[in-house]
Protein backbone atom coordinates (compact mmCIF):
# COMPACT_ATOMS: atom_id res chain seq x y z
CA UNK A 1 0.00 0.00 0.00
CA UNK A 2 1.34 3.43 -0.82
CA UNK A 3 0.52 6.93 0.37
CA UNK A 4 -2.11 7.57 -2.34
CA UNK A 5 -3.96 4.38 -1.28
CA UNK A 6 -4.08 5.63 2.31
CA UNK A 7 -5.40 9.04 1.22
CA UNK A 8 -8.13 7.41 -0.90
CA UNK A 9 -9.18 5.13 1.97
CA UNK A 10 -9.32 8.06 4.36
CA UNK A 11 -11.22 10.16 1.81
CA UNK A 12 -13.89 7.51 1.24
CA UNK A 13 -14.34 6.96 5.00
CA UNK A 14 -15.06 10.68 5.37
CA UNK A 15 -17.57 10.50 2.54
CA UNK A 16 -19.28 7.47 4.05
CA UNK A 17 -19.40 9.12 7.47
CA UNK A 18 -20.87 12.29 5.97
CA UNK A 19 -23.49 10.34 4.01
CA UNK A 20 -24.50 8.40 7.13
CA UNK A 21 -24.78 11.56 9.22
CA UNK A 22 -26.66 13.51 6.54
CA UNK A 23 -29.10 10.66 6.03
CA UNK A 24 -29.73 10.30 9.76
CA UNK A 25 -30.23 14.06 10.11
CA UNK A 26 -32.64 14.10 7.16
CA UNK A 27 -34.71 11.28 8.65
CA UNK A 28 -34.82 12.99 12.04
CA UNK A 29 -35.87 16.30 10.48
CA UNK A 30 -38.58 14.67 8.35
CA UNK A 31 -39.97 12.80 11.36
CA UNK A 32 -40.02 15.97 13.50
CA UNK A 33 -41.72 17.97 10.74
CA UNK A 34 -44.35 15.28 10.18
CA UNK A 35 -45.02 15.00 13.93
CA UNK A 36 -45.40 18.77 14.22
CA UNK A 37 -47.88 18.89 11.34
CA UNK A 38 -49.98 16.10 12.86
CA UNK A 39 -49.95 17.87 16.23
CA UNK A 40 -50.97 21.20 14.69
CA UNK A 41 -54.10 19.69 13.16
CA UNK A 42 -55.21 17.08 15.68
CA UNK A 43 -54.21 18.87 18.90
CA UNK A 44 -55.78 22.15 17.80
CA UNK A 45 -59.09 21.34 19.48
CA UNK A 46 -60.78 22.12 16.18
CA UNK A 47 -59.44 19.77 13.51
CA UNK A 48 -62.62 20.03 11.41
CA UNK A 49 -62.13 23.79 11.16
CA UNK A 50 -58.45 23.43 10.32
CA UNK A 51 -59.24 20.93 7.57
CA UNK A 52 -62.04 23.16 6.28
CA UNK A 53 -59.63 26.11 6.11
CA UNK A 54 -57.27 23.99 4.02
CA UNK A 55 -60.07 23.91 1.47
CA UNK A 56 -59.44 21.87 -1.66
CA UNK A 57 -55.85 21.18 -0.58
CA UNK A 58 -56.88 19.19 2.52
CA UNK A 59 -57.02 15.80 0.79
CA UNK A 60 -53.62 16.36 -0.79
CA UNK A 61 -52.11 17.38 2.56
CA UNK A 62 -53.51 14.30 4.29
CA UNK A 63 -52.36 12.07 1.43
CA UNK A 64 -48.83 13.45 1.67
CA UNK A 65 -48.96 12.96 5.43
CA UNK A 66 -50.08 9.34 5.01
CA UNK A 67 -47.34 8.61 2.45
CA UNK A 68 -44.76 10.26 4.69
CA UNK A 69 -45.80 8.22 7.72
CA UNK A 70 -45.69 5.03 5.64
CA UNK A 71 -42.12 5.82 4.59
CA UNK A 72 -41.08 6.75 8.14
CA UNK A 73 -42.62 3.56 9.56
CA UNK A 74 -40.82 1.50 6.91
CA UNK A 75 -37.48 2.92 8.01
CA UNK A 76 -38.18 2.90 11.75
CA UNK A 77 -41.20 0.77 12.71
CA UNK A 78 -43.27 2.33 15.47
CA UNK A 79 -41.84 5.84 15.12
CA UNK A 80 -45.22 7.30 14.12
CA UNK A 81 -47.52 5.21 16.29
CA UNK A 82 -48.34 7.86 18.88
CA UNK A 83 -49.23 10.45 16.24
CA UNK A 84 -51.14 8.01 14.03
CA UNK A 85 -53.38 7.25 17.01
CA UNK A 86 -54.46 10.92 17.03
CA UNK A 87 -55.64 11.03 13.43
CA UNK A 88 -59.40 10.84 13.14
CA UNK A 89 -61.36 8.96 10.52
CA UNK A 90 -62.06 11.18 7.56
CA UNK A 91 -62.95 10.96 3.91
CA UNK A 92 -61.50 12.83 0.96
CA UNK A 93 -64.21 14.46 -1.12
CA UNK A 94 -63.96 14.62 -4.94
CA UNK A 95 -63.22 18.38 -4.76
CA UNK A 96 -60.17 17.84 -2.52
CA UNK A 97 -61.82 18.86 0.73
CA UNK A 98 -61.94 16.48 3.68
CA UNK A 99 -64.85 15.56 5.94
CA UNK A 100 -64.34 14.09 9.41
CA UNK A 101 -66.37 10.94 9.94
CA UNK A 102 -66.22 11.01 13.70
CA UNK A 103 -64.51 12.61 16.58
CA UNK A 104 -62.11 10.68 18.78
CA UNK A 105 -63.36 10.92 22.32
CA UNK A 106 -60.61 10.95 24.88
CA UNK A 107 -61.86 9.55 28.17
CA UNK A 108 -61.34 11.85 31.14
CA UNK A 109 -58.47 11.01 33.41
CA UNK A 110 -59.48 8.86 36.33
CA UNK A 111 -59.65 10.83 39.53
CA UNK A 112 -58.43 8.91 42.52
CA UNK A 113 -59.92 10.05 45.82
CA UNK A 114 -57.79 9.31 48.83
CA UNK A 115 -59.46 7.26 51.56
CA UNK A 116 -60.99 9.15 54.43
CA UNK A 117 -58.97 9.34 57.58
CA UNK A 118 -61.02 8.42 60.65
Amino acid sequence: MNLSDLQTASSTKNIVSTVYQTTANSFTALLATWQSSVDLIWDSGKPAEVLADMGTNAALMLNISQLTSTFLETVSPGCCADRLAKIQNCIANPDGTVTLLGEIVTPPEEVVTPPEVI
